[in-house]
């Protein structure tokens, strides 16, 4: 074999080895998050299908945004479990908050041995929950970023300045872009699911409806009227924004207006989790 021939060979050999490791976009074995850079603009926030849905949806208002970008995914247990082991509590240390709870151990996310805080052996590509709004914030501070708007999160599930118009973020079509209620027509899924594993929505980000409800900054308010500028909601209440459905909501909870709420100390059991954002790369 002339050396030209074996030099061609190992070539291949090398390319289909680089091929066989490439990283699926999709996943965060790396544990680094990933980002989306999503372009500021102008839209109108609320129920502009005029579908039936809840009475603090109704409403709507024009709210203009500043460039930002965001987490690509839900913020997974790996993720968070490195964050409290370099922060060493589950405990807020600091500051107003200090002593709340930030999470709490599940079969479907982290748990503690010893002293150090692990995923649950499987479930390391899977979006964190059991997690508090003090602990959603937390992290997203703690890493220099910080919990994402509900102006921010509803303009990145509509695809920004990409948008289709979708109901869903994404599509048109629950199941493209959601994991949700798992009992209906016999769906598949009794719990939360691995990141990415859906269609992504415009911009290119993944799970914005269903998997997991996500914490958003902003306290708890009906929508204002008129016209606004990098809102963040009421400066005090009792409970916080959660948006997005999660594996366990029906489908409705899932669109791009769907929100709830609950107290700050809220774990959500099993359904909510974490998306950040942050101002430059």
């Amino acid at each position: 074999m002339t050396d030209m021939k074996k030099w061609s060979i190992l070539g291949v050999i090398v390319v289909i080895f680089i091929m066989g490791c490439k990283k699926d976009e999709t996943l965060d074995n790396d544990h680094m998050v990933q980002w989306v850079f999503v372009k500021g603009g102008t839209f109108i926030m609320g129920n502009t299908s005029g579908e039936t849905v809840q009475t603090d949806q109704k409403s709507e208002y024009k709210v203009t945004l500043s460039d930002f970008y965001i987490s690509k995914f839900e913020i997974t247990n790996s993720q968070f479990a490195d964050f409290l082991n370099e922060y060493k509590s589950d405990k807020i240390k600091a500051g107003v908050n200090a002593g709340q709870i930030m999470c709490w151990e599940h079969s479907w996310g982290i748990e503690k041995i010893d002293s150090t805080w692990v995923p649950v052996p499987g479930y390391e590509n899977y979006p964190m929950l059991n997690v508090s709004w003090f602990g959603a914030n937390e992290y997203c501070s703690f890493n220099g970023w910080r919990l994402i708007t509900e102006a921010e999160w509803e303009f990145s599930a509509r695809g920004g300045s990409l948008s289709k118009g979708y109901k869903y973020s994404g599509s048109d079509s629950v199941d493209l872009v959601a994991w949700y209620e798992p009992d209906y027509e016999g769906r598949p899924g009794t719990n939360s699911h691995p990141i990415g594993q859906k269609q992504p929505n415009e911009l290119g980000i993944y799970d914005m409806s269903g998997n997991v409800w996500e914490w958003v900054s902003d306290i708890y308010g009906e929508y204002p009227e008129g016209s606004f500028t990098n809102p963040t909601g009421l400066e005090t209440g009792k409970k916080h924004v959660y948006r997005g459905g999660s594996w366990l909501s029906t489908k409705e909870y899932c669109t791009i207006v769907g929100r709830s709420m609950e107290g700050t100390d809220y774990h959500g059991v099993t359904h909510n989790g974490i998306r950040c954002v942050k101002t430059d790369q």
